[in-house]
């Protein structure tokens, strides 16, 4: 008989559509597998390839235009190298990912790691590369403790503040 295409049963994130809010793990591992092909290979390989064009969406009322695919950065500095980080954030920026997640906790539970390893990359990245950081939404987290202070972690308007000026400066 005919197969049955089960696309329609999940959504973009995998998660199926009959009410089970957990992911279906094939779908999910495809999804992942596909974005990560897109993003490591090599500008010969997608020449032979179809197109491929990014979408993008509103993020929510600020009036921003974000790519669909949110390169994540967590990896970056803890296990993955700053010159794989390059390469993965200079691939993505060309397929037109403009939309980068950070937060200054990242890699701070390595011993002896202060955090905000991930977006200190970043800035090195932008400024050995033609990237322009006007053409980046970079979205970082707060909340995180970065130290034994009480108030350097939660959503406190004095942790907000400090942790937005230390992301630049790394940034």
């Amino acid at each position: 008989g005919a197969r049955r295409d089960d696309s329609s049963r999940h959504d973009w994130r995998g998660h199926r559509r009959d009410g089970d809010a957990r992911p279906d793990d094939d779908a999910l591992n495809d999804r992942c597998r596909r974005q990560a092909s897109l993003l490591s290979g090599s500008g010969a390989e997608l020449k032979s390839q179809r197109r491929i064009t990014m979408e993008y969406r509103r993020l929510g009322r600020t009036g921003l235009k974000v790519s669909t695919i949110c390169l994540g950065t967590m990896q970056f500095g803890w296990s993955s190298g700053e010159d794989v980080a390059h390469r993965v954030m200079s691939r993505a920026v060309e397929l037109g990912c403009n939309f980068f997640d950070t937060a200054d906790v990242y890699s701070r539970w390595i011993e002896g790691n202060p955090g905000g390893v991930s977006e200190t990359i970043i800035g090195n990245w932008l400024q050995k590369t033609s990237a322009r950081r006007e053409d980046l939404i970079i979205a970082t987290k707060v909340r995180g403790a970065m130290s034994d202070d009480v108030n350097d972690r939660g959503l406190s308007r004095h942790h907000i503040m400090n942790a937005v000026e230390n992301s630049l400066r790394r940034l």
